[in-house]
């Protein structure tokens, strides 16, 4: 099926939706640190947490990259550091359910946040091996109609 990646287990899920911003738009002065990129992620994790009622989304850990600049200003105990320019939260979904009875669950969901350079399509290389590779019926929630 086109748009369907399947996943180590066997199963294949589906993209619903997808939202993509940069990362950093709205930022008026200084540079990123850690303490600010784990602000951001946690506020698209909240977010998405919040659009899915109350459900945790899946999210790939973003890698920090360093960034060169020399300033008085800088913090020596927390460098400056970058996280890919683009936050892509997608929603994507199973016709089976995790662990439930299927006759009482129609199919099973989940949220799934990861950082790229580059717009979608197509997904990072790195952010779709992780998605291969999630326990989906660790994570997803069961849906019905």
């Amino acid at each position: 099926m086109q748009g369907a990646i399947t996943l180590a287990s066997g199963r294949e899920i589906r993209l619903r939706r997808i939202w993509q911003e940069h990362v950093y738009t709205g930022w008026l002065e200084g540079v990123p640190q850690r303490r600010h990129n784990l602000k951001i992620i946690a506020r698209y994790v909240e977010q998405e947490r919040a659009a899915s009622h109350g459900h945790a989304p899946y999210l790939i850990e973003p890698e920090q990259q360093p960034m060169d600049i020399h300033s008085q200003m800088i913090d020596a105990d927390d460098p400056p550091l970058r996280l890919p320019q683009l936050a892509c939260v997608a929603r994507f979904k199973s016709d089976t359910p995790t662990y439930h009875d299927p006759y009482l669950m129609d199919w099973s969901e989940l949220s799934i946040i990861w950082f790229q350079d580059d717009f979608v399509f197509p997904i990072g290389a790195a952010a779709l091996a992780a998605i291969q590779a999630l326990d989906w019926n660790a994570h997803a929630q069961d849906m019905s109609f």
